[in-house]
């Protein structure tokens, strides 16, 4: 099925691709309408090329991005509740458990590399695209069939020519020895005609082309704009042989070979055969009609627009500053990168992030090199290298609690945040995509490793507006990064507090643990034990031990962070027991204050500056969160009471 599923998401993909080559080539034959049709003719290269190749040279003058294609596929094809990665990977020794619960142990994976497509639409239109794709082969190998019986009469005239009853009209059939087959009592007029127009379809090996294109209407079934361009190739293909008669018999055969036409013109077309009369014999007629050998000037201008036309059609786009990534997963396990670097890049790195119950912790890079430039500043910026990740087994069907990271000749074991895991699940790319453009100083995720600590060692692949790194007991993740700097220049970029919290925001107070998470990111576990209680509209973090006024203070600005990314808490506690263990004091942190400095940031209120990474690093700022633990700054009065609460 996996084989199945990328193919089609595949054809998806190359469809989507050749729509505007199709609208370019359209345009085109509209301009060239008085032109001779054989260079209408070469324009369906680009269309076939578009539909047949997957991979195709870039320009900076080209027509489709491909990466705007596979992003608008797999927009298409997902479903609204999931966002299911394309390539997932699995580790050694991980095992896939079949849908979003990932890889655990003590379970054996099915041999597929897209599995995560089972949450989509593709299953389902892989299995309608296979019933097409037969039926169309299947309708196209019974008129084939169907015309072997009708000829299976027929007499030799001479050499290619054979002669039959019943016929409708002369054709052509067959690909390695085509035979010419014409209808007993031809005039000698007829015969002309006939004759110079059949022999020049073999001798321009037309039925390869209309076979070629009777395979990609069978592949494309599905797609109307092919069926047009079918329609309109086919036309092509007769009248600029028609042409191509009257360029060999002259001006005075174009009255006797517009009546040959109209006696052999047929509604039934033949889908295996070359049909003289077939196509729209009446534009055919008119087209004869008022032919007339083309000047040198118009077959200039007409190969010049067609070249053009062809250039821009078979190339993908390439802006200039821009580098290519491409992603796949390697046979033998990893993720195969390859690169193709714009000038502009001195440098690449993968950076290591380390996410720990939705927490980065850690970032720094871990495998880099760069571009060495040549006298006159261009260099060949291209590269492909193969990124291992890898959970190592245990015998009792564990994992262990280390990577083992392997890329361009360095390896390395990184320990993980747990000692010990239950499942392994990996991902590859970002978006359901795996090819990307990327300018100096972008990025882009290679891989993400996710292990679960559970019982049942679920991994969570997707969730809703939330990153996977978030939603697993650990996570690391390797970002391909592009730099102008040199590789001895690049510095790890320094932990993103604000976005950790912004990302790590609790919509409903009554999440309890997604509220100790991100509790914990804001360091609260640092002023000692505590336990969370939640109330009418709000929450208390209640300590166990005394706190030094120091402490207090750093606690009450945390707290007020906290309030910011709660969505439905109005108040956020801090309670503590007094020194000599009498009552509790307890901070009572509301909204009145904090929607006032809120106000002065140009906010409407404390939760808007929650609503964004900036709001909440404008928030550290004011409140200076970092501030170093030990100085003595003065709480605010009136937020400091006592309690008549006993401890939970």
């Amino acid at each position: 099925m996996a084989v199945l599923t990328g193919i089609v998401r595949q054809l998806l993909t190359m469809a989507l691709e050749a729509l505007p080559v199709m609208a370019a080539v359209l345009l085109a034959r509209l301009l060239l309408r008085k032109a001779p049709k054989k260079f209408s003719m070469v324009l369906w290269l680009a269309v076939a090329l578009r539909l047949i190749c997957p991979v195709l040279p870039e320009s900076p003058v080209g027509l489709v991005q491909t990466e705007r294609a596979e992003q608008a596929v797999s927009v298409l094809l997902e479903k609204p509740q999931a966002t299911a990665p394309r390539l997932p990977v699995p580790s050694a020794g991980a095992e896939e458990s079949g849908g979003a619960s990932g890889h655990s142990a003590g379970e054996r994976p099915p041999a597929e590399s897209a599995a995560a497509e089972d949450g989509g639409w593709l299953p389902v239109l892989s299995l309608l695209w296979l019933a097409g794709f037969a039926a169309m082969a299947g309708w196209m190998l019974l008129g084939w069939l169907r015309l072997r019986r009708l000829v299976s009469a027929a007499v030799r005239r001479e050499g290619d020519v054979w002669e039959c009853d019943g016929l409708p009209s002369p054709f052509v059939m067959g690909l390695l020895r085509p035979r010419i087959y014409v209808p007993f009592r031809l005039t000698d007029a007829q015969r002309t005609c006939v004759m110079a127009h059949e022999r020049y379809h073999i001798r321009r090996r037309d039925p390869w082309w209309k076979l070629l294109g009777c395979g990609l209407l069978a592949v494309y079934w599905w797609d109307p704009a092919v069926w047009l361009c079918w329609s309109l190739f086919c036309r092509d293909l007769e009248m600029s042989c028609d042409e191509a008669v009257l360029d060999q018999l002259g001006d005075q055969a174009r009255h006797g070979y517009s009546l040959s036409l109209v006696d052999f013109a047929q509604v039934r077309r033949f889908p295996a055969a070359l049909a003289f009369g077939e196509h729209d014999a009446a534009r055919r007629v008119k087209n004869v009609l008022r032919w007339k050998r083309a000047t040198p000037a118009v077959a200039a201008l007409a190969m010049a627009a067609v070249l053009l036309v062809m250039s821009v059609g078979v190339h993908n786009a390439r802006a200039g500053d821009e580098s290519v990534v491409t992603l796949a997963a390697a046979e033998d396990g990893g993720v195969e990168i390859s690169v193709r670097a714009s000038e502009q890049v001195r440098s690449w790195a993968l950076l290591e992030e380390v996410y720990q119950d939705g927490r980065l912790v850690s970032s720094a890079y871990r495998v880099f090199d760069g571009f060495a430039d040549q006298e006159d500043g261009v260099t060949e910026r291209s590269f492909r290298c193969t990124l291992r990740a890898e959970v190592p087994q245990l015998a009792d069907g564990g994992f262990a609690g280390e990577l083992a990271v392997s890329c361009a000749g360095a390896a390395q074991t990184l320990p993980l945040p747990h000692q010990r895991y239950t499942g392994v699940g990996v991902l590859v790319g970002e978006d359901d995509r795996t090819r990307f453009r990327l300018k100096p100083g972008e990025s882009v995720n290679v891989c993400t490793v996710l292990l679960s600590t559970g019982p049942d060692g679920a991994i969570t692949f997707s969730a809703e507006g939330v990153d996977p790194a978030q939603r697993n007991s650990a996570a690391v993740r390797y970002r391909l990064v592009l730099s102008e700097k040199s590789f001895v220049e690049l510095e790890a970029p320094p932990l993103d507090l604000a976005q950790t919290l912004y990302d790590l925001r609790v919509p409903s107070r009554k999440e309890m643990g997604a509220v100790r998470t991100l509790a914990d990111a804001l360091g609260m576990e640092r002023f000692g034990l505590y336990t969370i209680v939640e109330y009418e509209q709000a929450i208390e973090l209640a300590y166990f031990e005394p706190m030094e006024e120091w402490e207090e203070t750093l606690l009450w600005k945390r707290a007020m962070v906290l309030l910011a990314l709660i969505s439905d808490a109005d108040e956020v506690d801090i309670s503590f027991p007094a020194a000599d263990g009498g009552n509790r004091y307890t901070y009572y942190c509301g909204l009145e204050q904090p929607d006032g400095w809120a106000q002065a940031l140009d906010y409407e209120d404390l939760k808007e500056m929650g609503q964004s990474p900036q709001g909440v690093r404008e928030l550290l700022d004011y409140l200076d969160v970092e501030e170093a633990e030990g100085t003595g700054a003065e709480l605010p009065e009136g937020f400091l009471e006592y309690s008549d609460r006993t401890m939970p």
